[in-house]
């Protein structure tokens, strides 16, 4: 009952990455079990299984890093987002200037959307042109509501 009650403490959107990740390798299992009954060869299912473990693994490990407590969240409201050949930025203000290279090209984050960022307490914060600029990060969570709120404490 130990997990299951870590589980509960964590907050609710690293709950969902966990299990997001959890699932991904859920789905790999399935596809690799499905293309071995079908009778594909074994070095062909190997890389799904390999998604798999990594998949687990990522899951285990964003488990471990929220149930210890090991990740910092910011909190602030996006200033704006730049685009460059590669990648988008998104930049927020609420008292300093946090740059952040965003991994998740898909979402649409706009100025004046209010953010969480988890991140790992050992990510590497680097300083450039009087802004901090993050690279790693755990998750950014796009906040609906109107006042931004302390996160829950044990």
């Amino acid at each position: 009952m130990r997990i299951r009650d870590g589980f509960k403490a964590i907050p609710a959107a690293l709950q969902r990455q966990i299990l997001r990740r959890g699932l991904m390798g859920c789905a790999f299992l399935l596809f690799s079990v499905v293309f071995l009954l079908m009778g594909y060869d074994a070095l062909l299912v190997l890389p799904g299984v390999g998604f798999m473990l990594f998949s687990f693994a990522c899951a285990v490990w964003l488990f471990h890093i929220a149930d210890k407590k090991r990740y910092v969240v910011v909190e602030g409201v996006c200033a704006e987002v730049t685009k460059s050949i590669l990648f988008k930025r998104v930049k927020t203000a609420d008292g300093k200037i946090l740059r952040i290279q965003l991994k998740q090209h898909r979402r649409g984050y706009r100025a004046g959307a209010k953010l969480r960022l988890y991140i790992q307490e050992s990510a590497k914060v680097y300083e450039r042109d009087g802004a901090l600029l993050i690279y790693d990060y755990i998750l950014i969570e796009q906040r609906t509501s109107s006042v931004i709120d302390e996160p829950k404490s044990p």
